[in-house]
């Protein structure tokens, strides 16, 4: 009897001892699903009486995704469905074992993230079956970040054994093995056990410390985590280059050649930086005292005086010559026969002494008045007097500072 729920999908699966296993997909509640479920049957059917006749083909001539040269199998079956509808395992004769899906399930439409996890997954094995472990890696860790399903921690640590990243591989089938349910078989299990165990040998455990929290950590120009870290970190056995970065400071690299199984400490020390010393209480300025303020200096007051002294002498001299030129030429007027030429001299003469005397009187008026100046200033700020001449009933007193 054929039962296809709609919104449902069938993995039909013939096997015989010594004969590669035949698969099908079938989409249920599609129209005629129950018919071509019977003609997947009566081919599978066909397709084992016709290998009955000749020699059993082995698993690995059957599989040819199984023909590359990788060391370790993964598991093809894909993690994203959990109805396996039919399993056939008889000698020649086939059973259908028909499962649906809850009514509530099935009438549900499969989200977006599940159906992209699938297509990564496929990618995946692919890959894998063409030796390309490293894309492999990454569509696997895509398809688990975006729908996490436990079985896909198996083929990500198969592949980071091909890959010979031992910590990788520990850490994947760590979480395999702790989050395998009912569905994953006994041989499984055991399988898995035998791989950690031979992958404990093959890991290390580093310690590192450092002294300015926050620092970013690397193994391997992978960031790993900050300062401090809380667990030692597992690395896989060989020669690893550890970084420790801080912003401000140099990057700091230690390579450390780790054996497997045991465990190590590197340590990261940035030099400290260098703090200006506390600056201790400052004294208040001092005040400085006041300059005693100087006195003016007495030289303008004496080099007026004697500026104007000598303009004063200069112009007496030169009226006492203008007076005896004007009288030398009265006398010349007197005499007869008169004599031109000398009355005509001495009145010039005359006319220029007095001329220069009625400049060197001006300058020296000019002089008296400079004198009294820098004397009354000198007198008011009380520096030294100038000097005086005093008359008394005993004689004459010159009197002042020099």
């Amino acid at each position: 009897r054929c039962v296809a729920t709609r919104g449902a999908r069938y993995h039909v699966v013939a096997s015989a001892g010594g004969y590669a296993p035949s698969s099908q997909w079938v989409e249920g509640g599609a129209p005629g699903a129950c018919r071509d479920l019977a003609i997947v049957l009566a081919a599978q059917r066909a397709q084992l009486a016709r290998s009955s006749t000749g020699p059993a083909p082995t698993a690995e001539a059957a599989l040819p995704h199984n023909t590359n040269d990788s060391r370790h199998k993964i598991d093809d079956q894909d993690p994203y469905d959990r109805d396996r509808l039919l399993s056939l395992r008889a000698p020649l004769a086939l059973a259908a074992v028909l499962a649906s899906a809850l009514p509530s399930a099935a009438k549900a439409a499969e989200p977006d993230a599940t159906e992209e996890g699938r297509t990564r997954f496929r990618r995946g094995v692919e890959l894998f079956h063409e030796g390309d472990y490293r894309n492999v890696l990454i569509e696997f860790n895509r398809a688990y970040a975006i729908a996490p399903q436990f079985k896909i921690l198996y083929n990500i640590g198969q592949t980071c054994f091909e890959l010979q990243d031992y910590a990788c591989a520990l850490r994947s089938l760590r979480d395999y093995r702790a989050a395998a349910d009912s569905s994953v078989s006994a041989s499984r299990r055991a399988e898995t056990d035998a791989q950690i165990a031979q992958l404990q040998a093959r890991v290390a455990y580093v310690t590192v410390e450092t002294n300015v929290p926050g620092a970013e950590i690397s193994v391997d120009d992978l960031l790993v985590g900050k300062a401090p870290l809380t667990a030692p970190l597992l690395v896989s056995a060989g020669r690893r280059r550890f970084s420790a970065a801080s912003e401000g400071k140099p990057q700091i690299n230690h390579v450390v050649d780790v054996a497997g199984g045991e465990s190590t400490k590197v340590r990261f020390d940035f030099p400290a930086e260098k703090t200006p010393a506390a600056a201790g209480p400052t004294a208040p300025p001092r005040a400085r005292p006041p300059s005693p303020s100087r006195p003016p200096s007495s030289a303008p007051f004496w080099i007026s005086i004697g500026i104007s002294s000598t303009l004063a002498a200069g112009a007496a001299t030169f009226g006492l010559l203008a007076l005896r030129s004007d009288r030398d030429a009265d006398r010349a007027l007197d005499v007869f026969p008169t004599n031109t030429g000398a009355i005509e001299s001495a009145q010039a003469k005359s006319t220029r002494f007095a001329l220069v005397a009625d400049i060197l009187g001006a300058a020296a008026i000019v002089g008296v008045a400079s004198s009294i100046y820098f004397g009354v200033r000198l007198a008011s700020s009380g520096g030294p007097k100038p000097t005086e001449l005093r008359a008394g009933a005993s004689g004459l007193g010159l009197s002042g500072a020099f």
